[in-house]
């Protein structure tokens, strides 16, 4: 019988059996990833702190802003005293009968039968004119200063029902010369409100300037009266305007 070839317990073909060391590297990637979460859990209270500080601040403004501006923005809607708006100027057909020329027009002044109505002051003059079948009232102010305006008196009747809405104004005019011509209107209308300085270039055929303006929620004292107001030449140099009527509308 041939012997056996001893077995060698080492053999190459044979793995060593003993314990297992794992890599070094995964523990400090997991060292590094508990030290980030451990700074993230850190960082959240403060993120909480500035998201509450936000919305406390957001609500004393929201209180702030009710306090201060509610209660006019409250007023303005019950009726109360109203800012003026911003001027219109439109172009359009102007119908100066007794009616107003209908769609809630009403005439305030014609110079076939108002002009009794005009206050020049001194500070300028008003001639009544007729051409063919059109009457027509030239204003003009005084040549050589800004503040000759000339008052149309807007009748009681037209301005108290507008009291607390808005109204559009709508003046038939045109320049008296061909020259380029600027002028100005104001509304005097007492405790019931004003609409500052509306400026405009004085056509050189008739034609409506139209604006707007908010009445306040009030009558006209017994004591007041109600004045469109001309500065015809805003160049000081006494030009007139031709006015064919003037007429309202509550809006």
């Amino acid at each position: 019988m041939a012997p056996v070839a001893p077995q060698n317990p080492r053999s190459p073909s044979t793995p060593a059996k003993g314990p297992v060391v794992a890599p070094q590297s995964g523990g400090a990637d997991a060292y590094s990833e508990a030290v980030e979460a451990s700074q993230a859990n850190e960082r959240k209270p403060y993120a909480k702190l500035l998201l509450w500080t936000i919305i406390v601040v957001g609500i004393g403004v929201s209180f702030w802003w009710a306090i201060n501006f509610g209660p006019g923005l409250l007023k303005q809607q019950l009726g109360g005293s109203v800012p003026n708006p911003g001027q219109t100027i439109e172009s359009g057909q102007f119908l100066p009968d007794g009616s107003g020329g209908g769609e809630g027009w009403v005439t305030a002044f014609n110079p076939a039968d108002d002009s009794i109505n005009i206050e020049t002051g001194g500070r300028g003059t008003a001639e009544v004119f007729q051409n063919e079948n059109e009457t027509f009232v030239r204003l003009a102010s005084n040549a050589g200063g800004n503040d000759n305006n000339l008052k149309v008196l807007i009748p009681r009747g037209v301005m108290l029902p507008l009291k607390g809405s808005a109204a559009t104004i709508e003046v038939l005019l045109k320049g008296s010369e061909k020259a380029a011509q600027e002028f100005a209107v104001y509304c005097e209308f007492g405790s019931m409100g004003s609409c500052g300085r509306k400026r405009f270039s004085a056509p050189d055929r008739a034609d409506v300037q139209i604006f707007d303006v908010l009445l306040n929620n009030v009558e006209l004292a017994a004591d007041e009266e109600a004045y469109l107001t001309f500065n015809t030449d805003l160049g000081a140099e006494g030009r007139g305007i031709d006015i064919y009527g003037i007429r309202v509308r509550q809006n």
